[in-house]
């Protein structure tokens, strides 16, 4: 798993935090995402269509709450990107 990106606060801007993320991706290359966010919900929701349209090859993208440990760093409406390369044996 990648750490695509941190953006802490409620000033969090999916759409950066998106582009930063598939920039770190290869384009020929299909991954699993996972999504995190601090009580930001429609944040993390706007972040993965970001990604979707930005990045092809999206084998599953997941959105989850950050747990206590993350959520304490981040920081009320923080967003967080992890990323892995989807392959079948780990399927």
């Amino acid at each position: 798993m990648s750490l695509g990106g941190i953006l802490p606060g409620r000033g969090a801007n999916p759409v950066k935090l998106a582009r930063k993320a598939v920039k770190q991706m290869d384009d020929q290359t299909m991954y699993r995402v996972l999504l995190a966010h601090a009580d930001n919900e429609e944040g993390a929701v706007q972040l993965k269509h970001c990604i979707l349209e930005q990045h092809g090859r999206i084998h599953s993208c997941h959105i989850t709450d950050a747990g206590p440990a993350l959520g304490v760093h981040v920081g009320p409406g923080g967003l967080v990107v992890g990323f892995a390369p989807y392959s079948r044996r780990n399927s």
